[in-house]
């Protein structure tokens, strides 16, 4: 598995942030169930952060 974050600031004060992940899950597991369990895992990830930036 390898992957990059890139963020770039926008208009007012806020970001973009794109987070791009390469994977090959192998065996039997078909594209699209891989693909969907590595979005659902970027989203969380991202709730999380949110979460704790909310805490601060």
């Amino acid at each position: 598995m390898r992957g990059f974050w890139t963020v770039v600031p926008a208009d007012a004060g806020k970001l973009n942030i794109t987070y791009l992940i390469f994977s090959d899950p192998g065996g039997a597991v078909p594209p699209f169930l891989a693909k969907g369990g590595q979005r659902k895992a970027a989203i969380d990830f991202f709730k999380t952060i949110l979460a704790r930036v909310k805490d601060r």
